[in-house]
């Protein structure tokens, strides 16, 4: 007798199945590294998830597969925190406008980029999704100070566009935060400062 075929029904079904244990792997490594587990073990996702260790890996190919789709979903998750700054206005305003914008994006993403970075020393996945946020840092850094930019040669741009992507880091931040023992309005104070004698 030949084995019946599924219906177009029952692959939907096992297709939003599998996407909904997707989400679930990666929403609970998110809760788990939120509560401080700064890489939590397959069994650990598993329960948190409420399913299987062996199905975790039906749906990522490995571990950092798995570290980089969570990145993915917390840039997703972001981008809401994420506002353009127009180019003009004084430089100032300019300034505390992209400070704030980092504070909130900084604030939200710091425990899985502690992570991340982690993984990334192993995962060249992991690395390149570090690589393009920092990339993105850096293009937002010349589209808001274009003015400033704009005036300077070759070389002292590439310089400035550099010290001005080191002081508006995560790295520089996260020194500020857990280093100095600075709340968010002193380390925004600090890094605005930072930025406006970069200038």
């Amino acid at each position: 007798m030949a084995p019946e075929r599924e219906t177009a029904d029952e692959v939907d079904g096992r297709i939003a199945r599998r996407e909904r244990n997707r989400d679930a792997v990666v929403d609970a490594i998110m809760l788990l590294v939120e509560s401080g587990e700064l890489e939590p073990n397959i069994a650990q996702v598993a329960e948190v998830a409420g399913v299987s260790e062996r199905s975790i890996f039906r749906h990522f190919e490995s571990r950092d597969a798995l570290v980089a789709a969570v990145i993915e979903r917390q840039l997703e998750m972001v981008r809401g925190l994420l506002h353009p700054i127009p180019p003009d206005g004084p430089v100032g305003q300019r300034a505390r406008a992209l400070v704030a914008e980092r504070a909130r994006l900084y604030e939200a993403i710091t425990p899985m980029r502690r992570v991340a970075l982690r993984v990334a020393e192993r995962s060249e996945q992991v690395a390149d999704k570090l690589a393009e946020a920092r990339l993105w840092g850096r293009t937002e850094l010349e589209q808001v100070f274009a003015p400033e930019l704009d005036e300077l040669g070759p070389a002292e741009r590439r310089d400035l566009v550099a010290g001005l992507s080191t002081v508006a880091s995560w790295e520089a931040w996260n020194v500020l935060r857990a280093h100095e023992g600075c709340s968010v309005s002193r380390a925004r104070a600090i890094t605005e400062r930072l930025l406006l004698r970069t200038l």
